[in-house]
């Protein structure tokens, strides 16, 4: 079985304090965070006091009481669109996902050109995966022209990732275009994925091999380092790819990949040695016991010669096809 292709960064967008969300394995781009509630000036109006009780009960992670609350703010001054955020807010806080979508649309209809409100139901929508919707509300709020100058960088590149999850990769290499001059992996790692979707190997490429030189961490290294021997392969420059693999290794480049993703990129650059050795650990340390892998793990043994042992593989394999784990050709 041919190895799939590197994961894009996934970015998880989180409109408020709260625990990270898992990332899945290479995932390395930045989390771009929406802004939390900030408090307004004081003013006297009808909800003032209760917007400042939410605002405060926000600050000490008492969500409930700031839900309570910025329900009681919302009611007093339901035009009051800051009110109306700050009860997205909350409720997104306690994963009250539905509710806040049912917020963010009622105050949306009452100001459809807020960009604060259009970009916060975009992260929102993010978060219930609604990919698509949210490109549509992060465009929204860029077109807006109001957003805060701080604020533009992190929407584009929540566009970006929106229009990936979407299958948009063209959308995605249009909103990062304004970025284009900044040398930053996370605008490096979004084009790569995207050109690489695009089909455009050369250009993919050169941005795998930029990411991996504004990596920030080992994970980060290893999958722009691999995406890019990925590239290699399909540009049919295999050798090449075999080579830079093997350097790669040697330097410590991809040792935030997960032992099977080394089997797989092994498999890829036609390094059969490495690719049975890394199966075999992977074997070892459980990963084959389900899925696909097993088969693939299987057919590495057989191609050098370890043929007991792929044997056994494909036992596994039947057997996890009998209990309904594994389908079967």
């Amino acid at each position: 079985a041919s190895p799939a292709a590197p994961a894009a960064p996934a970015v998880s967008f989180a409109p408020v304090p709260q625990p990270a969300a898992p990332q899945a394995a290479g995932s390395q781009a930045t989390p771009v965070q929406a802004s939390a509630p900030q408090a307004a000036a004081p003013q006297a109006n009808a909800g003032y006091a209760a917007a400042d009780a939410a605002y405060k009960a926000f600050a000490q992670r008492d969500y409930v009481t700031a839900t309570i609350e910025a329900r009681k703010a919302v009611a007093l001054e339901p035009d009051n669109a800051g009110y109306r955020l700050l009860l997205l807010n909350t409720l997104t806080a306690q994963r009250k996902l539905g509710e806040a979508d049912a917020v963010a649309d009622a105050a949306v209809a009452r100001n459809p050109r807020d960009a604060a409100l259009l970009a916060q139901r975009g992260y929102l929508r993010q978060q219930l995966k609604r990919s698509a919707a949210a490109a549509d509300e992060f465009t929204a709020a860029l077109a807006t022209g109001r957003l805060p100058v701080g604020e533009v960088r992190g929407v584009r590149l929540a566009l970006a990732d929106a229009a990936m999850a979407a299958k948009q990769p063209a959308r995605a290499l249009e909103a990062l275009a304004p970025l284009a001059r900044e040398r930053s992996y996370d605008v490096a790692a979004r084009r790569s994925f995207a050109l690489q979707a695009l089909g455009q190997h050369d250009e993919a490429l050169a941005a795998f091999d930029l990411g991996a030189s504004l990596a920030r961490t080992p994970a980060e290294r290893s999958t722009m380092t691999s995406g890019a021997i990925g590239e290699l392969v399909a540009l049919g420059r295999k050798d090449e790819a075999k080579a830079r693999f093997t350097q790669a290794v040697s330097a410590g480049a991809l040792s935030g990949m997960k032992t099977l993703d080394l089997a797989y990129l092994a498999s890829q650059v036609g390094d059969t040695a490495t690719a049975y050795a890394y199966f075999h650990q992977a074997e070892e340390e459980g990963s084959l016991r389900r899925g696909p892998a097993l088969v693939d793990a299987a057919y590495a043994a057989k191609r050098t010669f370890h043929n007991a042992e792929a044997v056994s593989l494909l036992e596994q394999a039947v057997d996890a096809n009998a209990d309904g784990k594994l389908p079967l050709p």
